[in-house]
């Protein structure tokens, strides 16, 4: 289990930029993106490509993929993409898989990596998302997409090849993991069977900004640190305005932290913060409050490292290192259910 000071100095030392990330953008200067969502998008689905490629070079074996859709509650059809490990003798845990993007941009190209390799690791079925984006849908339709493929995975476990009672984990990164912990509360309070077991809660956001409660403001230094590089707070602000969730901030399906009756019973989380990044404070005040109200967590902090480091530097060292740490959470939730 990783402490962590909450005194403002060392809350703010963490956005001091990680040596290695610091040589490597200086080997490999990086251009300012776009400003425009169109050429955002292709600049992110690029990277992510990159990204898959690169974690999944050394994979060996053939991983089994399934291309389906799942019916919305409005009659949308939801593209998601199903992962097996074909040499599997015997139904394994149910992992979804929720991308990033700022719920404006993201492919099922973003988790493809992922999934392949929890299929094989885990002999896993992996189940990833391409959910709705704003501004086309405004939020929650994101939500509720994911939160009806999860009911759909819920029901038809046996169907696709796995067995929930050995675990059933939800994923996701940036704006998924925040869709991950609302998934987490729906399964708790609409009684899901099976349940969902896990949360892997990569570089998310709790709350947004201008509603963090009055108690924690001493402990949301993040989102005035002088960051430079990558998506700035202006963007930030300009890409919350297109979601919509600017219109009802502090919304449970906005603001998490805020939830109505509190988190008590909610499933494990796993959280990897990136101490860089804007949103870093709201994930570190979400997850002690998490601990006060008596949900098991675990907490994973790299100092210095961007928002989404992990798929922007997959080179380096400290990017390999966060792949083998959301394995180890993964490891650590399913050992949770099991009792290994």
């Amino acid at each position: 289990m990783e402490s962590i000071s909450r005194k403002p100095e060392d809350l703010l030392k963490l956005a001091d930029l990680h040596p290695e990330l610091a040589a490597w953008l200086q080997a490999h200067p990086f251009p300012a993106p776009p400003q425009d969502l169109v050429g955002l998008r292709a600049v992110y689905e690029k990277l992510n490509q990159r990204y898959v490629g690169a974690i999944t070079r050394d994979q060996d074996t053939d991983i089994t993929i399934e291309n389906r859709t799942i019916l919305a509650r409005d009659g949308y059809d939801i593209p998601i993409r199903i992962y097996r490990a074909p040499s599997s003798t015997e139904p394994g845990p149910l992992i979804v898989a929720i991308h990033g993007g700022a719920k404006l941009m993201g492919t099922l190209t973003d988790e493809e990596g992922h999934c392949r390799l929890f299929a094989e690791e885990f002999n896993a079925t992996c189940i990833n998302i391409g959910y709705r984006l704003s501004p086309e849908y405004k939020t929650p339709t994101m939500v509720y997409d994911c939160w009806d493929v999860v009911k759909w995975a819920a029901e038809h476990a046996d169907e696709i090849g796995s067995d929930p009672k050995k675990g059933f984990i939800v994923y996701g990164s940036s704006s998924g993991g925040q869709i991950a912990d609302i998934i987490g509360h729906f399964s708790l309070e609409e009684k899901l069977e099976p349940p969902v077991t896990g949360l892997i809660e990569i570089c998310t956001s709790s709350c947004q900004y201008d509603v963090i409660p009055k108690e924690y403001k001493d402990e949301f230094l993040s989102w005035d640190q002088d960051i430079k590089g990558g998506l700035g707070r202006d963007t930030l602000i300009r890409f919350y305005h297109l979601t919509g969730a600017a219109d009802d901030p502090s919304n449970r399906l906005n603001s998490p932290l805020l939830w109505p009756g509190g988190h008590k019973g909610l499933a494990p989380v796993f959280f990897q913060v990136h101490g860089r990044d804007f949103t870093r404070d709201t994930a570190l005040i979400y997850e002690r409050v998490l601990k006060e109200q008596g949900v098991e967590t675990k907490l994973k902090i790299y100092p210095g490292a961007p928002h989404g480091f992990n798929t922007i530097f997959f080179e380096t060292e400290l990017a390999k290192q966060h792949e083998k740490d959301t394995a180890d959470g993964i490891r650590w939730l399913l050992g949770l259910v099991t009792g290994n």
